[in-house]
């Protein structure tokens, strides 16, 4: 669902459906509203979806609100972060990228089961995963620290600035990968990497994801990353 800061949902009137919380997996509830929306985004308008209203700090100084792709289900996203474009386009056979897409993934967003856009990710040491394709995020490769002693590392990991979640924060370590990483059509080598000491599947933020192409099909649930040129 989209979500609205609960002083512009105010702001604007938007109807309050009943009570809504978000939370991370063992952070504390932070209450809101449900509600719907419609509008237009550039040109492409989408009728009523179904968004949520709450007091969290979104992760860019000055925005209102987050719209989900889903709003747009039956066409296609296409975010070009490279070139800082994004455009909503038909679902036709040629406007499809080409290639294996991912599907998404059944992940715990704020307190609630969602199908989030997946990417595959292939990680020296680790089985193959389809990890959360996180717009997002900031940062750029997360794992959870239950994993740090199978990858392999060029040094041991340090301490980063802790995780910050809806309603909870975690530590969290950095360090340098051994190897090549294949994140959906783009591949890494030896790139930073981040744990998490949280219950969060594997992540791959904005960080990454600007180097190149996000396509996402909500109705059918899946996703396409592909290298920017």
């Amino acid at each position: 669902a989209s979500v609205l800061k609960l002083a512009y949902a105010q702001r604007i009137g938007a109807p309050n459906q009943g009570a809504a919380a978000a939370h991370a997996p063992t952070g504390a509830p932070v209450q809101g509203f449900r509600t719907t929306i419609a509008g237009t985004l550039g040109g492409a308008h989408f009728d009523s979806a179904l968004a949520v209203a709450l007091d969290i700090p979104l992760p860019l100084e000055g925005i209102d609100a987050i719209i989900s792709p889903s709003v747009f289900a039956g066409r296609l996203v296409r975010c070009n972060f490279a070139a800082s474009q994004a455009q909503v386009v038909p679902m036709t056979a040629a406007n499809a990228p080409a290639g294996t897409a991912a599907p998404y993934v059944e992940a715990d967003t704020h307190g609630h089961m969602n199908s989030t856009p997946g990417v595959a990710v292939s990680i020296p040491g680790l089985a193959p995963v389809v990890a959360i394709l996180d717009t997002g995020s900031s940062r750029g490769l997360t794992l959870p620290l239950s994993m740090a002693n199978a990858v392999p590392l060029v040094a041991p990991m340090s301490p980063d600035e802790p995780q910050r979640m809806v309603g909870a924060l975690y530590s969290a370590f950095k360090a340098q990968l051994n190897g090549d990483v294949r994140i959906g059509g783009l591949t890494l080598h030896n790139p930073g990497i981040r744990f998490v000491d949280a219950p969060e599947p594997v992540n791959v933020g904005f960080q990454i994801l600007r180097a190149g192409i996000v396509v996402l099909d909500p109705a059918g649930r899946r996703s396409w990353f592909l290298p920017a040129s």
